[in-house]
């Protein structure tokens, strides 16, 4: 995702400083992302992925989950997010930029409320 958050921002001439915060951005969604991808394979059945679940347990391959637990796993999902936000927040003021890249973020992670994954 790293590549992804800065590739068109250099080829647009990006300041490096817009490169490097949208790099942490996008370095924290990627590490976020696998998270989720585990906890997904672990707690939610194949019609809400749309892909096979518990793949990981059945081919007895370590994830995130099997390591660290669905509370670490959570929690740390939880801060990569938080961190990923603020990598943008900070070199981006607010505004409706800043406002379609959280919404993206958001997007992303959706199924989070589904699997119990958000907190209050």
């Amino acid at each position: 995702m790293r590549l992804t958050f800065t590739a068109g921002a250099i080829a647009c001439g990006a300041s490096p400083d817009d490169v490097l915060a949208l790099a942490q951005c996008g370095e924290c969604l990627g590490h976020a992302y696998q998270i989720y991808d585990d906890l997904l394979d672990e707690f939610s059945d194949s019609g809400e992925t749309g892909k096979t679940a518990h793949q990981d347990a059945r081919h007895l391959r370590v994830n995130y989950v099997s390591e660290f637990g669905a509370d670490g796993g959570h929690d740390d999902l939880s801060i990569l997010i938080g961190e990923a936000k603020s990598a943008i927040r900070v070199q981006f003021a607010a505004g409706p930029c800043l406002t379609a890249l959280f919404e993206s973020i958001d997007a992303l992670f959706s199924k989070r409320a589904a699997l119990g994954l958000v907190t209050a």
